[in-house]
């Protein structure tokens, strides 16, 4: 099957040309979502409000990329389960997940649009 649009037929040739596109197009998505994650963690570890007894929870937050079937997702969470407790306790006053989502979705958003563009 040729990729040349004198060789080979135009369905081939345009199959071919929009799965080399989607493909090219899916690898600057995960590496754009890698570059973010680390920043978001950072950021999250920096910004959590509470006041720390061990470290322990600050030190188990993160950020992480996750391929799934077809879509990246920058996967934000605790690393221990009373992470929980924080974020919604209190009326949320010691969240960092809600405050993260807020802070980092729309520059997320704005370099996927500038990549696109």
């Amino acid at each position: 099957m040729s990729l040349d649009w004198i060789t080979g037929s135009p369905e081939d040739v345009f199959s071919n040309g929009l799965a080399q596109y989607e493909r090219t197009v899916y690898d600057a998505l995960y590496q754009l979502a890698l570059s973010f994650a680390p920043k978001i963690e950072t950021w999250m570890k920096q910004n959590a409000s509470w006041i720390d007894r061990t470290g322990n929870l600050r030190a188990s937050l993160y950020a992480a990329v996750e391929e799934l079937v077809n879509e990246i997702a920058i996967i934000i969470d605790y690393g221990l389960d009373y992470g929980v407790y924080l974020e919604f306790k209190n009326a949320g006053r010691y969240a960092i997940i809600g405050p993260a989502l807020d802070h980092w979705s729309p520059l997320v958003w704005e370099a996927v649009k500038a990549l696109l563009s």
